[in-house]
């Protein structure tokens, strides 16, 4: 185990009973764990958001009312600075490009390729990848940690990216998934039998408490959570 892998455990104190999840992790930061002190308060959120923060071994969102004894979890990674600019080889990365202009990339990302370092051990990622061949992209969009990237697939799920090479078009790609108007398309193989040729599913999707990359549909388990609503048409496909 590395240290990044490290399991940090933080026990909320008296004082911060009934204070915000996200403001009482900042404290306990910075009167525990000093080295860690000047991370802003929306890094913090969006660990929260995303279920790498847990309270009580579940997620939670960030403004969840802590108590006296709740018990916070992270593991020591996902507060490193990892170095996207330096010397990671990224020559044999399953990346490809399919389309570019002056304002975007297109992208093919092959299974297994990371997106962008969320702690532990350098290692080639899409962002490196980017700012290896693209290196004013450095500068565009609002992380650069994450250069010119408006979306993201999953590491072990293959298929396109787009990534913007300015601003301009950063702001109006990340408008148009924000308001859903691009289309995405996946195949999956699934294990089992779909009885209907195409449906939909409708139902809430969030993280799996516990489970830093594990997402699932249960509406009854997560209720009183903050889930979101997932509504996937499908069309099933040969069978094997």
């Amino acid at each position: 185990m590395t240290q990044s892998d490290t399991l940090i455990t933080l026990e909320i104190p008296r004082h911060l009973n009934d204070v915000r999840v996200d403001s009482a992790v900042a404290t306990l930061l910075n009167e525990k764990m000093p080295e860690m002190r000047d991370f802003s308060r929306s890094l913090i959120t969006r660990h929260l958001k995303e279920g790498r923060i847990l309270c009580n071994g579940k997620a939670v969102p960030p403004r969840f009312l802590v108590a006296t004894h709740d018990v916070i979890t992270f593991q020591a990674g996902i507060f490193e600075e990892p170095n996207i600019s330096g010397p990671i080889p990224s020559q044999n990365l399953a990346l490809k490009v399919l389309f570019e202009n002056d304002d975007f990339l297109v992208l093919d990302k092959g299974a297994g390729v990371q997106m962008h370092m969320a702690g532990g051990e350098p290692r080639p990622t899409v962002a490196s990848w980017i700012v290896e061949r693209y290196p004013a992209l450095a500068q565009v969009g609002e992380n650069p940690l994450r250069p010119g990237i408006v979306h993201r697939l999953d590491r072990d799920t293959s298929g396109v990216l787009v990534v913007a090479k300015t601003n301009e078009a950063f702001s109006a790609l990340k408008h148009s998934f924000q308001e859903r108007s691009v289309s995405k398309k996946y195949v999956a193989l699934v294990y089992g039998h779909l009885k209907e040729l195409s449906g939909s599913v409708d139902a809430l999707l969030m993280r799996e408490p516990g489970e830093l990359r594990r997402r699932a549909v249960d509406p009854h388990r997560f209720s009183g959570t903050l889930p979101g609503n997932a509504r996937t048409a499908y069309t099933r496909v040969p069978r094997f």
